[in-house]
């Protein structure tokens, strides 16, 4: 009778048998390269929730249109007088404009 491959025993080269399995039937299937549009765009969602946030916990008035055009994202640093808040604020609305 042929061992189950998805035991935690040890095969000789002391990895789990289960880790060796799954490497050897899923590992074509995880290395699907990344273009890198997907995580700069979801990086640049992360910094507009993080702006989105900063004004939920001021208790201000959230901003009125999306983030994601920059017409928009003129004059929010104005509606905060901590010097902390608007440069944190400033290097979102930087970054999020180089990505």
């Amino acid at each position: 009778m042929l061992a189950d491959p998805r035991r935690s025993e040890t095969n000789p080269a002391g990895r789990p048998a289960q880790q060796q399995f799954l490497d050897t039937h899923a590992g074509p299937l995880l290395d699907v390269p990344s273009n890198g549009r997907n995580d700069e765009s979801a990086k640049r969602g992360e910094l507009f929730a993080h702006i989105r946030n900063t004004f939920h916990q001021y208790n201000l008035p959230r901003p009125a249109d999306q983030l994601l055009y920059k017409k928009n994202r003129e004059g929010l640093v104005e509606a905060f007088s901590d010097p902390m808040i608007r440069s944190t604020l400033e290097a979102d609305l930087a970054l999020a404009d180089r990505l």
